[in-house]
């Protein structure tokens, strides 16, 4: 087996190419794991954290420490490892975790048994001790922090058979990939948030010009009462009010809703984000917002032009098909 990790090439092309696809993330792991093992029966696990929290914001389907095994390992050994490995993490706590210990020791990895020691110093479970001191001791591993600039992003630990020794080679070529994908897995969360930013600020700005500017001076009680008599409608004092209760209703309805869904969209988590069906339940409501679709381009003459004929439309096609939706008045003077 090459001493240096081969990391060149395919992998590294497929690595600048990473979006936000779970699948495609999951899938370029399992090709390092391929590589890391490269027929070598001698490492047997391997495993990466991810640690920094807004990386399961870009990949939401990720579990948080994605493993691997050698299955040309030794199948007896594997299987011990394994089971001491879930004896162990079923136990920890939160502070337990190795990344935690390492960071409380100002400590990047742990390369041998000094290291080792002196993380465990401080833990006063000793289950917890001897469950670390078997997985170091019983078998060889590496445990290693990656940080990209000052931000904790991943950890990994790869663990082989006790007779064997990772050479400083593959291990600073291990640590270099790492690097790699921890500052791409960086791009990707910054890429996140940075469209949330300017989703947020075209939203507020669309919200205080469109919304404050076009529609709500119109959407006073006299304004409204106005536009109705322009429109045509009968003179109805207590029904004028009915009819304008309700568009206003409708109106403030959707304010509220919009200023919810801006606020959900740049804040985490998302807790209250739902699927919808984009005609029925964005369409739809939106045309029904007769403030709104009377007023948002009115300055441009584009509004209603009587009782019921808007010269502002909206079409929405799945496919080659357009879809609509038919209205009918409850009486022969409804709105």
């Amino acid at each position: 087996m090459a001493s240096v990790l081969d990391f060149s090439g395919e992998i590294l092309r497929e690595l600048s190419e990473i979006k936000a696809s779970t699948d495609k993330l999951r899938n370029l792991l399992s090709e390092i794991a391929n590589n890391i093992f490269n027929g070598n029966k001698n490492i047997i696990y391997w495993n990466i954290g991810f640690i920094l929290p807004e990386i399961l914001n870009v990949y939401p389907d990720l579990e948080k420490i994605t493993s691997f095994r050698n299955k040309n390992g030794n199948s007896t050994e594997i299987e011990y490892l394994e089971n001491t490995l879930n004896a162990l993490f079923s136990q920890l706590l939160p502070e337990q975790y190795l990344y935690r210990l390492v960071q409380k020791k100002n400590l990047l990895e742990i390369g041998n048994k000094e290291q080792l020691q002196e993380i465990l110093n401080d833990l006063s479970s000793n289950d917890i001790k001897n469950g670390y001191y078997e997985i170091f001791n019983k078998f060889s591993s590496y445990y290693l922090t990656i940080y990209y600039e000052n931000t904790f992003v991943i950890d990994t630990l790869i663990i082989a058979t006790k007779c064997y020794e990772f050479s400083q080679e593959f291990l600073n070529s291990l640590k270099i990939f790492l690097q790699y994908l921890a500052g791409y897995l960086m791009y990707q969360v910054s890429r996140l948030y940075a469209l949330r930013s300017a989703i947020a600020a075209i939203m507020t700005r669309n919200m205080s010009h469109n919304i404050d500017s076009h529609i709500t001076p119109r959407a006073t009680v006299e304004a409204v009462r106005k536009r109705l008599k322009e429109l045509g409608f009968q003179e109805d004092f207590q029904k004028d009010l009915d009819t304008i209760q309700l568009l206003k209703d409708r109106l403030d309805e959707y304010r509220q809703e919009r200023a919810d869904f801006l606020a959900e969209i740049t804040s985490e988590p998302l807790t209250t984000t739902k699927p919808i069906l984009f005609y029925r339940g964005v369409i739809l409501p939106l045309i029904e917002n007769v403030l709104f679709m009377d007023n948002i381009a009115r300055n441009e003459g584009i509004c209603y032009q009587d009782k019921t004929n808007n010269r502002l439309r909206i079409r929405v096609f799945f496919g080659d098909t357009e879809l609509k939706a038919n209205y009918k008045c409850a009486t022969s003077g409804g709105v």
